[in-house]
This record gives C-alpha cells, sequence and structure tokens, in this order.
C-alpha cells in the first residue's frame, strides 16, 4: 500500500494499543499483520509518534544517504572484525551512533533499519536455525516441534531461562566462522572468530551470551562434538555460569544451510 496510507495505519494501531485494545483486535481494525502493530508500538515506544512513520521504499541517492559509502565501508569493516563480546542490533545502532555523530538525529527505527541492512549486505546475518526447522520436511523434526518443543519452552519459564537456538558457519571467502545465538522472535547475538573457534573462543562466546542475558541460558544445537573437547565438557558440566547445551534428537537431520564449524567427520 502506499507510504502515506501505510504510516496513518501504523498510528490508528498505535493509539488502539494505548487504549487497551489488544494486539489482534488492534491489526484487525487497522487491517495490519501483528508483527507490523507491534513494530509499530516499539518505535512509538522509543522516539514518539514520529518513529512510527516507516520511509518510502527504495535507496536512496547517494548524497542524501544517511552515510556516504566510504563510511559505511569502514563501518563494515569494524563489523566484520573480531570483537569481543556479542553483537546484536541493540549494540550495532549504538556503535553507528557512536562512530558517526549524525546518526543520531534518525529515530531508533531508522537507525535499526540502516545496521540490518549493512550487516545484511556485508554478508553477517546469521542463518536462523529456527526458520530451518519450520521449514523442514513432515517428520520426525516436525514432530519434535510440535510434540516436544512445547514442553521444553514451559520448562525453560519456569527456570527463568531463555530458550536460544545456536548456530555456526564459516563465512564465505572469509578465513572467519560465526558463532550465534537466535531467539526465534527475530534477535540473535553473534562473534566472529579468526578461523575455526577455539575452545577459548567458543567459551568467550557463551560467557558473552550470559552477560547479554542477565539469567540462565539453554542453547538447543545438533553439534555433538562441543562437549567432546575437554575445557569446553568441563566447562558444561559446572551449573554455576549458567549455560546449557540442549541436543536435538539424533535422529533429526542436521541444519543443511548451516556450514557448522569444527564437528568431526
Amino acid at each position: 500500500m502506499p507510504v502515506a496510507e501505510l504510516n496513518a495505519r501504523r498510528h490508528q494501531a498505535v493509539a488502539l494499543r494505548l487504549e487497551g485494545r489488544t494486539l489482534a483486535e488492534a491489526a484487525a481494525a487497522c487491517g495490519l499483520s501483528a508483527p507490523t502493530v507491534v513494530a509499530a508500538h516499539k518505535a512509538w515506544q522509543r522516539g514518539g509518534w514520529e518513529a512510527v512513520n516507516v520511509r518510502p521504499r527504495g535507496r536512496k541517492p547517494a548524497a542524501e544517504r544517511a552515510l556516504t559509502p566510504a563510511q559505511e565501508e569502514a563501518w563494515l569493516q569494524r563489523l566484520g572484525a573480531p570483537a569481543p563480546g556479542v553483537w546484536s542490533l541493540q549494540r550495532a545502532c549504538a556503535d553507528l551512533a557512536q562512530a558517526f555523530p549524525t546518526l543520531q538525529d534518525l529515530a531508533p527505527t531508522q537507525l535499526e533499519g540502516l545496521a540490518s541492512r549493512l550487516w545484511q549486505r556485508a554478508g553477517l546475518t546469521p542463518p536462523d536455525p529456527w526458520d530451518a526447522w519450520r521449514r523442514a520436511p513432515a517428520g520426525g523434526l516436525t514432530h519434535w516441534c510440535e510434540q516436544e518443543l512445547p514442553g521444553l519452552r514451559r520448562l525453560a519459564h519456569e527456570a527463568g531461562a531463555w530458550l536460544w537456538a545456536l548456530s555456526e558457519r564459516t563465512l564465505p571467502g572469509r578465513p572467519a566462522c560465526q558463532l550465534a545465538a537466535h531467539s526465534g522472535r527475530g534477535t540473535v547475538w553473534w562473534c566472529l572468530t579468526p578461523g575455526w573457534p577455539t575452545e577459548e573462543g567458543w567459551l568467550a562466546f557463551w560467557g558473552a551470551l550470559r552477560e547479554e542475558a542477565g539469567r540462565p541460558v539453554w542453547l538447543l544445537t545438533d553439534n555433538r562434538w562441543l562437549p567432546r573437547r575437554p575445557r569446553l565438557g568441563a566447562w558444561l558440566s559446572e551449573p554455576s555460569h549458567g549455560v546449557s547445551l540442549i541436543f536435538l534428537p539424533e535422529q533429526l537431520p542436521a541444519q543443511p544451510e548451516l556450514s557448522t564449524c569444527e564437528r568431526e567427520p
């Protein structure tokens, strides 16, 4: 639909939510999807009514972009270099605003869109294993997702833990590996390691995830190689750090689109 009409509907949806209408009611009344209503409401919370508007589609001419091509390339090099901690959309936005003060005038949703477009262009968007599991043909994986996963989510909630999906892949054309954790609701945390991840690399990633989460983290994975390494196995056997690996049933196929790092043949 035209951008002006979309923005009018987004404003209406936010107003309905502020009146106490449910998400489903607001979405139905405005003819929008539930995720769009959620995004509009979050934009209002972060930046007020002006932030609710989306910008016209299409790439702006270079002179009108928030960053010059040289600035974009410089930031992508920074993003692609191994660094402590984990990258997330929130951290990327904060880093962009600090590196380029002119971006501080952008609405949060605009800054998020810029960061997402840049890291997607650089091939740094981690493939989401939740998507792979949902697309899997009917069979053992489908049965597990339908019958076992809901109960596992309840257990994690009762334990005060986050249930995230772990993924790892080599970056095409680069001597680096990307380790990532996916919430299943669009949020991802990731880091790069130079070459194959060492035990120190894995431990640094898990520790950074635990710090980011602020609560215990349960990581779903099919990579049974991890606890076989001495330091990783010893670390995982100590519950005080709050990070646990939960393995998918062995009969389930691995995610075909993920090129995993450090798997035994």
